[in-house]
């Protein structure tokens, strides 16, 4: 039911970390992160896997490979 609404906030929330962070930041990964899986709830998988592959990237690189998240992200 309120997917579409979850979507438009998670929207936002991404393009005002960006806004402020840039897309180097670790709060833009989770937002990445949490739009992606929204996407894939409603099934929207080609949305989804550009935003997994980009907080993935993100994790590694400011994380490193051994740290949860980026292990959780693969």
């Amino acid at each position: 039911g309120k997917y579409k609404e979850a979507i438009v906030l998670c929207e936002k929330t991404k393009m005002q970390i960006e806004k402020e962070n840039g897309k180097e930041n670790f709060d833009y990964a989770i937002a990445c992160n949490n739009l992606a899986s929204l996407y894939a709830l409603q099934n929207l998988y080609e949305k989804a896997e550009p935003l997994y592959i980009e907080a993935k990237t993100i994790y590694e690189e400011k994380l490193g490979k051994e740290h949860i998240n980026y292990a959780s992200s693969c």
